[in-house]
């Protein structure tokens, strides 16, 4: 990690937040967080975007498809020229990690990844966030669910600050530590 880099993703976040950020949803938000995943796994977006003989018209249709694709609002378009005009654009991914991490710390909101060994319904995600927004913590939870496929049963929820494990593989540790003493 880059201190200057990182310090310098931090301003235009704290900056573009301060002009746009009653406009963003929670939920615009969170895509602030999978862009900044997706142009970290897919490092070559964010160089062709710096690439000088790259046409404008040609790196506007990847941006396009980078805010559709990954459900950005449109004022962050705003964004663009000036880290374009700034030769800045290879912060891109940073200061949307940056824009979500200061949105997270602003609405008082926790991000919770919660695994399961299946699908969950609707009610069933509504009890989850029910149960971290009660039970674990006093933040209002964002939560991204996915199928873990190495879990037997169970769920299992991870944050930056917590850990909660409800999977049958987590009992069954459990167990045979209980056993083993």
């Amino acid at each position: 990690m880059n201190i200057i880099r990182e310090r310098l993703a931090h301003k235009y976040a704290i900056a573009f937040l301060n002009v746009f950020g009653k406009k963003i949803t929670d939920t615009q938000a969170q895509h602030f967080n999978e862009a900044s995943v997706f142009l970290k796994n897919n490092h070559k977006v964010v160089f062709v975007l710096g690439v000088s003989t790259v046409s404008k018209e040609k790196k506007d249709r990847l941006i396009d498809t980078l805010f559709r694709e990954c459900g950005l609002p449109e004022v962050t378009k705003k964004l663009i020229p000036l880290l374009y005009e700034k030769k800045r654009i290879g912060l891109l991914p940073e200061i949307f990690r940056h824009i979500w991490w200061l949105y997270l710390k602003q609405h008082n909101l926790m991000h919770v990844d919660v695994g399961s060994s299946m699908p969950l319904s609707d009610d069933q995600k509504k009890g989850v966030e029910h149960f971290l927004t009660h039970k674990i913590t006093d933040k209002r939870c964002v939560c991204s669910f996915s199928v873990d496929k190495k879990l037997i049963a169970g769920i299992r929820l991870q944050s930056d600050t917590i850990l909660w494990d409800g999977s049958l593989q987590s009992r069954f540790k459990n167990l045979d530590q209980l056993l083993a003493t």
